[in-house]
């Protein structure tokens, strides 16, 4: 009887967790993700980032926005270790005073995201990277 419960209870969390990954995968889409911040800037260099977004399309596992200066896009690629972001493309537009190059790091270094209260958090392990506000 106790292996039955044993068995229950891990089947029931194995699909406890697929179900949350759907709904995270399902939470990205048809959302523009605007930069709210990147861990490691100041106010005022945050502040330059005021066209910074991100847009998913898990149909076709792509991504698209603008790194403050220069349109990108790329894929991304989720699995049970996390997500990662695949090389992308950019635009090379010269931007002055916008580090975009941050904000290229921030999505290169996460391996996972977490949507609480419409705000897109990225992470490399527990340390948080960026935040997106949902528009």
């Amino acid at each position: 009887m106790n292996k039955l419960v044993l068995l229950f209870t891990m089947v029931f969390v194995m699909a406890s967790c697929s179900i949350n990954k759907s709904i995270n995968i399902v939470q990205l889409t048809n959302t523009h993700w605007q930069l709210k911040s990147i861990e490691g800037l100041s106010n005022e260099e945050n502040a330059m980032f005021t066209n910074a977004n991100l847009s998913f399309s898990p149909s076709d596992s792509t991504y698209s926005g603008n790194n403050g200066c220069n349109m990108i896009s790329g894929k991304f690629y989720v699995s049970q270790k996390g997500v990662i972001f695949g090389d992308g493309l950019s635009t090379k537009r010269y931007c002055q005073g916008i580090n975009e190059q941050k904000f290229n790091e921030a999505l290169n270094s996460t391996n996972r995201m977490q949507i609480k209260s419409n705000i897109l958090f990225l992470f490399d392990e527990d340390k948080k990277l960026a935040e997106f506000i949902k528009e």
